[in-house]
């Protein structure tokens, strides 16, 4: 009933015409609603806070080894569709991609990841990640070749995880001549290694000191040293 022209109040001192009501946020309000006649009828109403948007990644720390391969798929709640996906992290060539949604890691380091979702109505969220990995340290040289064409040990090679790269290798004998050297190769290469000779001359059967500078896949160096024994 009543009488138009209405008007509305939320104090009843300030009074507006229309029917829409806009700019309210999350509270409890009053309206208060008033008609030719200054007949005023109100009802109290509740606006409750919106949604809150969020993303979560899952693991706050994955333990994981050199290259392995990790799926991340996020999930998001309450945000308005399309969202847009914004990984950031130190090594970029570490995600399969860097604004999707789900992608895959690859990591060869330890680090941390942030992803940052915006929806459509820009609303932001975040979430976070440390990834820890495990470094396989290992490198071996073995205690003994027999550099004697029998296509068995005949090379004295560095084993050990893929991607360490060998900085410097020196051998020496026990007079402390250097009998073979080289640089800036990987573990496992099958062809560099040293033959057992000196300027193409077989050098004497006995025990040869080595001393080796290697570099791990996350940046770390290490110095190393040992023996290994020529047999014919």
């Amino acid at each position: 009933g009543g009488k138009g022209p209405f008007s509305y109040s939320f104090d009843k001192t300030t009074w507006q015409t229309g029917n829409r009501i806009s700019n309210l946020g999350a509270n409890r309000y009053t309206l208060y609603l008033k008609d030719a006649n200054s007949c005023l009828v109100d009802t109290t109403f509740d606006i409750p806070e919106p949604p809150f948007f969020s993303i979560d990644i899952g693991d706050e720390v994955i333990k994981t080894i050199n290259k392995q391969r990790i799926n991340l798929n996020p999930l998001h709640y309450n945000g308005q569709e399309p969202i847009k996906y914004q990984w950031n992290l130190s090594d970029s060539t570490a995600l399969s991609c860097r604004n999707c949604k789900n992608t895959v890691l690859t990591a060869s380091r330890s680090m941390d990841i942030n992803l940052i979702a915006t929806d459509r109505k820009g609303c932001k969220a975040k979430d976070g990640l440390k990834i820890l990995v495990i470094q396989n340290r290992s490198v071996l040289i073995p205690t003994a070749f027999s550099p004697n064409n029998d296509q068995q040990n005949d090379l004295l090679l560095i084993h050990g995880a893929d991607g360490v790269k060998i900085l410097q290798i020196k051998i020496y004998d026990r007079l402390g001549n250097i009998v073979y050297q080289d640089a800036d190769f990987y573990t496992n290469e099958p062809q560099r290694g040293w033959n057992g000779t000196l300027r193409q001359v077989e050098v004497p059967i006995g025990n040869y000191e080595w001393f080796c500078t290697v570099e791990y896949p996350d940046g770390y160096k290490d110095y190393l040293r040992g023996q290994t024994q020529l047999v014919r």
